[in-house]
């Protein structure tokens, strides 16, 4: 390989990892230093002589040092290394470059062990979703990147569907290992609208995958000039910087209609090759064209209401008048699970008998 075809691969390769420009590399070289001081003459103008094929290869001196510098953010796996040591032909380590490279290896060997996995709570029950469970299962596994989304009216389940197809991913090792290995994130959208919810995300994103960007400030430059301009666009280098090279599962819950979701997917996606994959839940059903899955999600069949309300209860069977009442706020709060949670509770924590709550459901339904 000459030095002008391996300009193009260290290219593809930066671009692929999420880097869509030298300055955003050079940012995160500068952001996160080396152990030593390899990464030293690392600027936009030698990777732009870089990967158009203007050095000499194969690389000595400085320039050899600065190519095998870049291994650090442009290797994610043990075999991502070898490969890369191939292809630039950095052969015959001497003791610091072999130092180098067996610190690298241990940084990545631990990395999927060590994903991201800030989960909200597991729901308690979920009953009569197995089958939506499963599917969104297999969609979020079969994706390789986009948005999915949940949709439905409020209370009917969105976000415990949601909770459950993630801890199902997350426990299982060798699926989450194949698809994310790099983690699975809960973010709440509540109260998160126009620019600034979306600052406040990517900030809440970089600072999952990235703890040091929580040290690095998005404020507007003293000139003040166009200050949310630039703290939307500081935002999305930052979460594309944490975000580069992998391969991730986003749960952006309870998405507003005034949330700029169009705008949030460019600022995630990064480049073409990157693996980020979102899931949404939300009441209100965004633009098709953003959407590479979607399950509106509809109330429990009356059954599955009963048999949820009977837990909720705590009551093993419900038989004879019991049974007929507890029917009768299944079908008053339209057999949506937190409705039924709140009626449970009215009984349980209230103290209202079950007769007298359907009573009143009967007079002033859902």
């Amino acid at each position: 390989m000459n030095a002008v075809q391996f300009g193009r691969w260290i290219a593809d390769r930066r671009r692929a990892y999420g880097y869509r420009s030298q300055r955003l590399l050079v940012a995160k070289i500068q952001a996160q230093p080396l152990p030593w001081d390899l990464s030293a003459g690392i600027s936009e103008d030698f990777l732009a002589r870089l990967e158009a094929g203007q050095l000499a290869h194969p690389f000595r001196g400085s320039v050899r040092q600065r190519v095998l510098a870049l291994a650090w953010h442009l290797c994610k796996t043990p075999r991502d290394i070898k490969t890369y040591l191939n292809v630039a032909e950095l052969a015959q380590l001497n003791a610091q470059e072999l130092e180098y490279i067996q610190l690298l290896q241990e940084r990545l060997v631990p990395r999927s062990a060590l994903a991201a996995l800030p989960l909200p709570p597991r729901p308690a029950h979920l009953v009569g979703r197995s089958a939506q469970v499963s599917e969104l299962v297999q969609a979020l596994c079969a994706i390789e990147t986009g948005m999915c989304v949940i949709t439905g009216m409020p209370g009917v389940g969105k976000s415990a569907l949601a909770y459950e197809a993630l801890h199902q991913l997350a426990a299982d090792e060798r699926q989450r290992m194949r698809r994310f290995p790099d983690g699975i994130a809960a973010f709440t959208c509540v109260e998160r609208k126009g620019g600034s919810g979306l600052v406040s995300l990517l900030q809440d994103i970089a600072a999952a995958f990235d703890p040091a960007s929580a040290q690095r400030s998005v404020s507007a430059p003293p000139t003040n000039h166009r200050p949310a301009q630039f703290d939307m666009a500081a935002a999305i280098d930052l979460a594309r910087m944490a975000l580069a090279g992998k391969r991730v599962l986003l749960l952006l819950d309870e998405l507003d209609a005034d949330f700029p979701l169009r705008q949030a997917l460019d600022a995630l996606a990064g480049h073409d090759e990157n693996g980020v994959t979102a899931l949404a839940t939300s009441r209100f059903v965004p633009a098709p064209a953003l959407l590479r899955y979607h399950l509106h999600l509809e109330p429990l069949m009356p059954e599955a209401a009963l048999e949820l309300l009977t837990i909720l209860l705590g009551r093993p069977l419900l038989q004879g008048e019991e049974r007929q009442y507890a029917e009768q706020v299944c079908s008053a709060v339209g057999s949506l699970p937190l409705a039924l949670e709140l009626a449970a509770a009215a009984v349980t924590v209230g103290g209202i008998p079950l007769a007298l709550l359907a009573a009143c459901l009967a007079e002033n339904p859902l």
